[in-house]
This record gives C-alpha cells, structure tokens and sequence, in this order.
C-alpha cells in the first residue's frame, strides 16, 4: 500500500519539492542580502547616534519592500495552496476514478486504505510546511529587528510553528470535503471559505485572548515638554527590547472611561476659533502655546486641562516574552480543528460508502 501510494502520488510529491527547492534558491540570498543591509545601516546610524528614522527608511520603497510583500503574501497563502494541491483530490478523485473500488478488492481494508493515505499526505506536506517556515522565520529577521513587527497578525502567521498547524488543519479540511462532496470545484469553493473565516476570526477573536494582556499608563503632555508625557494624539509605546502587540490604546480618565472626543469635559473645550486665537496670543507673548485637537468631529481640547482632570493613557499590550506561548497556543487551536475533519473523513469512507 505505500509503494502504491508512492507510485500514484509521487509526480504531486516532486512538484512540492521543487517548490521548496525554489523558495529556498529565493530566500536564502535575499535573505542574507537583508540581513547584511540591515546591519550596515545599523552601524552607520549607530556611529551617528540617529536610530530612531532607520525602521522609517529601510525596506520601505521600491523592490525591497515588494519583495517582503510577496514573500509574506506566498507564505501566508501556503496552507491553502497545500490544501487544494494535496487535499480535494486525495480522496474525491479516487471516488470519481473508481480507483477506492479497485484498491478495496484487492484486500487492502478501507481503513488501511484511508489511513496511509491520510497519513502519508499529512506527513509530506506538514515536512515541508516545516521546511519553508523554517526559511520563512529566518528570512524574517531583519525585519523583526526592524520594525519589531513579528508579533503583528500577518507577520505572526508566516513564522514559527504555526504556518505548520495551518497547512495540516487546511490539507484535512480539503480531504474531508472532498471525501463528502466528490466535486473537486465545490470541495474548493467551500474550503476557501472555511480558510477565509477562520484565518480572519481566530486573529480577531481568540488571539488577544489568549493570555491577559499587560497595562501600560503614561501620562498626557503640552507642546514642548520634553518629558515622558504623550500628546493624546499619539499613542505611546511602552518602552520593551522586543515585539509588543498593542490590543487597546485610548485616553481615559482616573475611572479607565475611554475620553469622548465629540463631547469633551466642557471646561477643557474650545471652539477651534478659541483655540486659534489661544494659540496665536500664547505665541505673541512667547510663551509655549498649550496643544490643542479636533478630533471625530468634536471641538478643540485643551491638553492641560484633561491632565490637570486625570486623564492620562492606557495601553493594553501583549509583549514579545509571550511571543511563543500565542504560537503554541494557536497551533494546538488549529490541530485540534483538525480533528473533527479526519474524524469526518473517516465516518464518509467507513460508514457512508460501506
């Protein structure tokens, strides 16, 4: 049974192959190239004392930030290429050949038949899942060290473990619809759909879930002080050595109620004439004018007064300590869908088509 499942799979198998073989030919000397970019722009800013522009200029414009835009986009896409490429026609194809029915007279049970080839496909493309993650986190490096980003939705999906479970949780997910259907074109259809809910809801819904995320406060500030206070218009960043993943930031007052810019406190409100003409005398008597904002359509605020009322900011974070605590913690999410599917597969094969 496994040299025939070698034999009727093995053209899929060296495709896959060559695939890897392919990324890896593309990944290893961008990659390098990169990391070698990265660090001589970090000794020559570092020599300078000017860092803080550098995650601003580098990999922003032109072919390099093309090339981290497909290289996040071929990866992140992966599980369902892998599902459509491995996984409608594992099984709706043998149905639709009549090749399940030759397999099973010739004295090999349905759940031998089944179990090897489910058991060889996820075997196969979870390998090489493992390989191009393997190359994808490496590759990733100078850009985590960069823009501190890992941590961030898209970039957390195409490093660490976790492009693994995926591929596995879209390759059983393909072979169970196939298995039920027996339309490869419907089997895709509903699969896309499945990947695109589940893709998008587990990030939004579950993640920030996973573990209690930190409380970082930092106190709001006029123009021109030179402080750690924070304008409300720009939302600080807790100071960390690593990736942070902010859930939640807003300027809320000493009860954490979030500050409504349409209906400020009134006392700290303006007119934006008000405010203009504030300004403009602070400016004539050469005094630092207070910092003032319209925002969602409200009036101006006046700064001070909302940091003489307690209003300071809030920010809810997850920092990169926790970074593999969420990779693991997904991945076993996502192996765990994939049981029912292979349980699924097993009932439509065992059961259904006895």
């Amino acid at each position: 049974m496994n040299w025939a499942m070698w034999q009727q799979h093995k053209k899929q198998w060296m495709i896959f192959g060559g695939l890897i073989a392919a990324f890896a030919v593309f990944a290893v000397p961008t990659g390098m190239h990169f990391w070698h970019v990265y660090q001589q722009a970090l000794a020559g800013c570092a020599a300078a004392a000017d860092c803080d522009q550098l995650a601003d200029q580098l990999f922003r414009h032109g072919h390099d930030a093309n090339i981290f835009d497909i290289t996040k986009f071929a990866v992140l896409f992966m599980p369902a290429l892998l599902g459509i490429f491995f996984g409608l026609a594992l099984v709706g194809r043998e149905y639709n050949d009549g090749t399940n029915l030759l397999a099973w007279t010739q004295g090999v049970s349905r759940r031998r038949w089944l179990s090897v080839k489910i058991g060889w496909t996820v075997a196969i493309t979870a390998l090489g899942a493992g390989i191009i993650a393997a190359l994808s986190t490496w590759w990733w490096r100078a850009g985590n060290a960069l823009y501190l980003s890992k941590f961030q939705p898209l970039d957390f999906a195409v490093q660490g473990i976790l492009p693994v479970a995926l591929t596995i949780f879209a390759v059983v997910a393909a072979i169970a619809l196939g298995a039920w259907l027996k339309r490869t074109l419907l089997a895709l259809g509903i699969l896309v759909v499945i990947l695109l809910v589940v893709q998008i809801s587990v990030p939004t819904y579950l993640r920030p879930h996973y573990a209690a995320p930190r409380v970082y406060t930092e106190q709001l500030v006029v123009q021109g002080n030179k402080n750690r206070d924070h304008r409300p218009d720009q939302a600080p960043v807790p100071a960390h050595t690593g990736a942070i993943w902010v859930n939640y930031s807003a300027v809320v007052d000493s009860d954490g109620t979030a500050l409504n810019w349409v209906n400020p406190p009134e006392e700290c409100s303006y007119t934006i004439e008000e405010a203009s003409t504030r300004i403009h005398n602070e400016e004539r008597s050469g005094g630092t004018p207070d910092v003032y904002i319209d925002r969602e359509g409200g009036p101006a605020v006046h700064f001070r007064c909302l940091k003489e009322k307690g209003y300071h900011w809030e920010v809810r974070y997850q920092s990169a300590d926790r970074y593999w605590k969420f990779q693991i913690i997904e991945s076993v999410l996502y192996l765990a869908l994939s049981v029912p599917f292979v349980a699924a597969t097993y009932w439509l094969v065992l059961r259904r088509d006895a």
